[in-house]
């Protein structure tokens, strides 16, 4: 918490994670469903609130606004203001000024708006590639999401039921005699195996749902 503290300027910030950060099990799942639920159908509707695509946005921008700067600067320019510079006993102390500044050299204009143009078209094309490899990551954060979603739910009905059924037969049948340590160790090892890939699916989950929400700006 600290070292994120840093990293966001507020070392002693009180940092606490959303309640949706801590969902495990059946709330986690239903938490995925619902969000699965109401995403849209088309993938550029979903990404359009996304940081990244909006920072390729105001390059666009920026770049339309340099070319609408050289173009200014190919008319002629309007100059009005005042001095107030004079000897002190000189009856006129402030006197206006005006002026027109007509551009000469038209051929480094042209360059210059040539030069703006490919600019722009260089940041357009840099937004459609952004907005089609958010796209790409959003469809795999979706697919992501649904693969850890089933996952879940198999081990939530059955794999976790079949990983007790194994601890509990296994001592039961050790302390009747019946089976060896080795074997009641193998089968122990079996049951954990299976709750430690719950508890890895429970965080591959979460994390697909952070990645989810992140590409749609959330």
């Amino acid at each position: 918490q600290r070292r994120l503290g840093l990293l966001l300027g507020q070392p002693e910030a009180n940092l606490t994670a959303d309640t949706d950060l801590r969902q495990t099990g059946p709330e986690l799942a239903r938490a995925g469903a619902e969000l699965l639920g109401t995403l849209p159908t088309q993938d550029s509707a979903a990404v359009a609130l996304s940081p990244t695509l909006a920072y390729y946005g105001q390059n666009v921008a920026l770049s339309q606004s340099g070319i609408s700067l050289v173009r200014a600067r190919r008319t002629p320019a309007l100059t009005l203001g005042y001095q107030n510079q004079a000897y002190g006993d000189s009856p006129y102390r402030y006197r206006f000024q005006f002026g027109v500044s007509v551009p000469i050299w038209f051929w480094t204009y042209r360059s210059q708006l040539q030069a703006a143009t490919a600019r722009s078209k260089a940041a357009q094309a840099q937004l459609q590639v952004q907005r089609l490899d958010l796209g790409t990551q959003y469809q795999q954060a979706v697919a992501d999401t649904r693969k850890f979603a089933a996952s879940l739910t198999y081990y939530e009905q059955t794999g976790l039921p079949q990983s007790r059924a194994i601890i509990s037969q296994s001592q039961r049948l050790f302390k009747a005699g019946e089976i060896s340590y080795l074997v009641l160790i193998q089968s122990l090892n079996q049951a954990f195996t299976i709750q430690n890939t719950y508890l890895t699916t429970i965080r591959d989950y979460r994390q697909a749902i952070v990645a989810l929400n992140y590409l749609r700006g959330q």
